[in-house]
């Protein structure tokens, strides 16, 4: 393989001694102008740019950019690149460009096989001290539900600028929770002050994504339900949850994304409730929340 498709299907980044084991043209690849070396690592000008921002500033690719290199959900694209340096780093990296350059005063991780690239848990620490909460709950969200991240590993201050909103931000996190939909409707629910329970396991029908005061089920729907196969299944599992006693309204991307859905939560609940909760046999298991997080 060529030195450029290598480098193309290598993140835009690579060590230049991989490069030079695998690929016949490297020294060549290496001469021309557009190609870049910094620190044992090569880039080029179509390497994207937040990579090669973090390469050629030796700073570390973080908040959102690094939560999707790590495939947890965000909401949005991000505008701006966000590299984390050492605290003690006071001047600013060169060949940084715009980006937004992020002090930490804690260790900073980063991924074994990208060194370019925030850990999950710095990437996650990060959103919860500079992100949004969206953003933040939701890598968390995910990071736990695909054992990526232990709350153990996040290690939050204990004091100082920002700490008390990432440890209430932290403590929002719930298990089995599969996408940033379900996290934003959670967060509108509790907003409201509703109980709320994450990925139910009801027997004879599965894993519902929210239930509120032990009865309403919330289903939210994604890209993934708009199938005629998912849309059956769907309306099949529908009928074993009304057979079971439980009420079930389901909530699209739009619904929630424009808070839509809380008002007529709310409405459901004064006309309908309360009502007692079907039967929890012994033997149905449902998921706990996580620990609380720890700190230093």
């Amino acid at each position: 393989m060529d030195a450029e498709t290598f480098l193309q299907r290598s993140a835009g980044a690579v060590p230049v001694l991989t490069l030079r084991q695998f690929c016949d043209d490297a020294r060549q690849f290496l001469r021309r102008p557009d190609v870049h070396l910094r620190a044992g690592w090569v880039v080029a000008d179509f390497t994207p740019e937040p990579v090669r921002a973090a390469v050629m500033s030796q700073g570390l690719l973080t908040l959102s950019h690094a939560a999707l290199a790590h495939g947890l959900p965000q909401l949005e694209r991000p505008a701006r690149v966000h590299l984390a340096v050492p605290h003690s780093r006071s001047h600013r990296p060169p060949h940084a460009g715009g980006a937004v350059i992020h002090r930490d005063r804690q260790a900073l991780g980063h991924d074994p096989c990208r060194p370019w690239l925030a850990s999950v848990a710095t990437t996650v620490r990060h959103l919860l001290r500079w992100g949004t909460r969206v953003d933040a709950v939701a890598a968390l969200d995910a990071a736990l539900c695909k054992g990526l991240l232990e709350v153990t590993d996040l290690r939050l201050p204990t004091h100082g600028p920002g700490a008390a909103r990432m440890h209430d931000w932290a403590a929002l996190a719930a298990p089995g929770v599969r996408s940033i939909l379900e996290t934003m409707l959670r967060l509108q629910l509790v907003d409201e002050g509703m109980s709320v329970e994450t990925a139910v396991l009801v027997d004879g029908v599965g894993e519902v994504d929210i239930l509120v005061d032990g009865w309403l089920v919330l289903e939210a729907d994604g890209d993934t339900h708009s199938t005629r196969a998912q849309m059956l299944h769907d309306r099949e599992r529908d009928l074993r949850l009304w057979d079971r006693g439980f009420v079930v309204m389901r909530v699209t991307w739009e619904q929630v994304r424009h808070e839509r859905v809380t008002p007529i939560v709310r409405a459901v609940l004064g006309r309908l409730g309360p009502l007692p909760p079907p039967e929890r046999p012994q033997f149905r298991r449902w998921l706990e929340r996580p620990a609380g997080v720890l700190s230093t």
